[in-house]
């Protein structure tokens, strides 16, 4: 959980210099959103590329939903093409995963493990 809310960290912090008008929200939202995602993949899911596709799908799911939600709070958009779209979204950043998955893997892999004698 730890390390989710650290990458969600950095990459909130990333995605708050790159889009305009977020006012911080990213940095707190992705945080929490990887902080979720960690605990998931600590306790209840395996660590593997079903398990990361899986928290990948949730997190995605879960920031577009309070996107779409604050958009129809406080806009007079059409549901039906924001979860289109919204869809749409997360099918794209899922096919991502898969090079992530493998990167992590790799430097997982060369990151000497503690032993215990």
């Amino acid at each position: 959980a730890v390390a989710g809310a650290g990458f969600g960290l950095a990459v909130g912090v990333l995605c708050d210099a790159v889009y305009f008008g977020t006012d911080g929200a990213m940095t707190v939202g992705v945080c929490v959103v990887g902080m979720a995602a960690g605990a998931l993949a600590q306790y209840l899911l395996r660590q593997n590329l079903l398990g990361c596709l899986l928290c990948s799908l949730l997190a995605l799911a879960a920031m577009d939903g309070v996107r779409i939600l604050a958009r129809l709070f406080w806009g007079d958009w059409e549901l039906g093409a924001m979860l289109s779209l919204a869809g749409r979204e997360i099918l794209l950043s899922l096919i991502f995963v898969f090079p992530v998955y493998a990167l992590f893997l790799w430097v997982y892999r060369r990151v000497p493990k503690k032993t215990v004698l």
